[in-house]
């Protein structure tokens, strides 16, 4: 078997894993516990009432085989389909805009779009967004990726640890691990210019993705089940390990340190959101502060629109 028709099988098998985890069925090493929209605490899946602010739920979930939920009890889409678009429009409008480039070979080039491209449509550097102040970047780069191969593998991993994320934190606070994960991996990258040259230009969602991992981790060693913890503990350890050997000893630029600040955030949120002393407004500070960074990203995008529109002009 060559090496494209492992990758080849290996991306199929996660597209049907992730295919699979669209379904309302909770997976069967997930813990058996759901959490509380009126307080935020975690209680067994099968009460019907909170034992924390006695709120009464309205269906509990049916005990048995999870194949066998009544139809009534759907969940609504998966948010990774969504991301999983965004992401690739925005390669997609960047091999475009590279099209326009005169020398520009997609076969020689690696369907990789061109560095003044990631420049203009929002990639994080220390120049760009700390001695320029464009901060809106760390809200656009995190869209962006470097080339066909780079995209593969980052949308490989958010089919499984972004539906893992999803069914473990539910809608709203996936979204708001996915979008401050991917925010905190640019600071740290950004800022990393003070220790060592940085990549001219970091794109990507690998930060939001180690978050997924970070608070995955915290999720599963809070909740007891050990050995799933233990998984996801050496899988971050050796991932991190891999890609900054990869860095130093390939000619490939891996923002190693946008996976590190993505990581600490998701441990953070993962401990702030499975901790039991929820803040008793919690859900609305919650909500309030997805409005704000998908404002943040959406002036982001904003100025990316202008920028294009010169660009093509």
């Amino acid at each position: 078997m060559t090496q494209w028709e492992r990758f080849y099988r290996q991306f199929k098998n996660q597209v049907r894993n992730w295919l699979d985890s669209m379904k309302s069925e909770p997976k069967q090493d997930k813990p058996n516990i759901k959490m509380c929209p009126s307080c935020g605490n975690f209680v067994n899946a099968k009460d019907r009432h909170c034992g924390y602010c006695d709120a009464v739920f309205e269906t509990a979930i049916a005990q048995g085989n999870p194949r066998e939920k009544a139809s009534s009890q759907t969940e609504p889409l998966n948010p990774t389909f969504a991301i999983f678009g965004i992401c690739a429009f925005v390669y997609v409008v960047s091999i475009i805009l590279t099209s326009k480039f005169p020398d520009y070979d997609p076969m020689s080039n690696l369907w990789s779009p061109a560095l003044y491209v990631l420049h203009i449509m929002g990639s994080n550097s220390a120049e760009l967004t700390l001695f320029r102040l464009e901060l809106w970047r760390l809200g656009t780069y995190m869209f962006l990726h470097g080339g066909l191969l780079h995209i593969a593998m980052n949308l490989m991993a958010l089919a499984s640890l972004g539906s893992m994320t999803y069914h473990n934190f539910q809608s709203r606070r996936f979204w708001l691990i996915s979008l401050i994960c991917g925010v905190a991996g640019g600071v740290l990258s950004s800022l990393s210019i003070f220790l060592m040259v940085t990549p001219s230009a970091s794109v990507g969602f690998s930060g939001a993705l180690f978050g997924y991992l970070g608070a995955n981790w915290v999720y599963f060693y809070r909740h007891g089940y050990f050995e799933m913890a233990d998984r996801f503990k050496n899988f971050m350890i050796w991932a991190n390990v891999i890609c900054i050997l990869i860095s130093f000893l390939t000619p490939m630029n891996i923002d190693n340190f946008a996976h590190i600040g993505g990581m600490l955030a998701g441990m953070a949120l993962g401990r702030l959101f499975t901790s039991t002393d929820q803040p008793r407004h919690g859900e609305w500070v919650e909500r309030a502060l997805l409005v704000m960074l998908v404002g943040f990203i959406g002036y982001g995008q904003w100025r990316v629109i202008q920028a294009i529109h010169h660009f093509l002009n």
